[in-house]
């Protein structure tokens, strides 16, 4: 199986009233239909199957500390997995999205020298790395090390 793209998925995003009705988050619909997934993130970048799974990366459509947002949904549309970037006081576009391995994508976002690798694992591992190694994961990325994970995030530059 490798990566293919689709058209299948847009999202809706939730206005919050306790940011003026600006969103941060989306309800994701297939086909034109609404599910119950909700993800961070208002802007859908790209979207990918993998056999019965799917790969959303979304972006919070801001250029002021705005964040990544990768998810993988399993046949049913849950979300099975996510890795998440950003900084506060940095900006961040999500761009440069390019396929380079069968179960692997590559993308810019905070700078177009800034290149990561999302890679879809063949079985869940913990992945003891991200301890120390990428400081620009969202703070709530650290606290789930315990957990196996279906994605690994790459810094490659």
């Amino acid at each position: 199986m490798e990566l293919t793209p689709t058209e299948a998925f847009s999202v809706e995003p939730i206005p919050d009233p306790a940011t003026e009705g600006r969103p941060w988050q989306a309800r994701v619909l297939f086909e034109g239909r609404q599910t119950p997934t909700k993800v961070l993130g208002v802007r859908l970048e790209a979207q990918f199957r993998l056999g019965d799974r799917y790969l959303l990366l979304l972006d919070d459509a801001t250029p002021f500390e705005g964040g990544m947002h990768a998810y993988l949904l399993g046949p049913k549309l849950e979300i099975v997995d996510r890795r998440s970037l950003g900084l506060p006081y940095n900006p961040g576009f999500l761009h440069g999205i390019r396929r380079v391995g069968s179960r692997e994508i590559e993308f810019s976002f905070f700078a177009d020298d800034d290149v990561w690798r999302l890679i879809i694992l063949d079985e869940p591992r913990r992945i003891w790395r991200d301890l120390t190694s990428e400081f620009r994961l969202h703070m709530w990325e650290g606290w789930r090390l315990l957990k196996r994970r279906h994605l690994e995030l790459r810094r490659m530059t």
